[in-house]
């Protein structure tokens, strides 16, 4: 348990950090099929 922080806080935390992990990759997924359709 991290001092300082309520369970809700951390859940909270952790779900913003999921939301832009998955944010980022599906960006850059995106990005690498462009690309590869651009190539082929």
């Amino acid at each position: 348990m991290i001092d300082g922080l309520k369970q809700e806080e951390i859940a909270a935390l952790l779900n913003i950090s999921h939301n832009n992990v998955r944010t980022i990759y599906h960006r850059a997924r995106k990005k690498v099929i462009d690309t590869v359709n651009a190539i082929a």
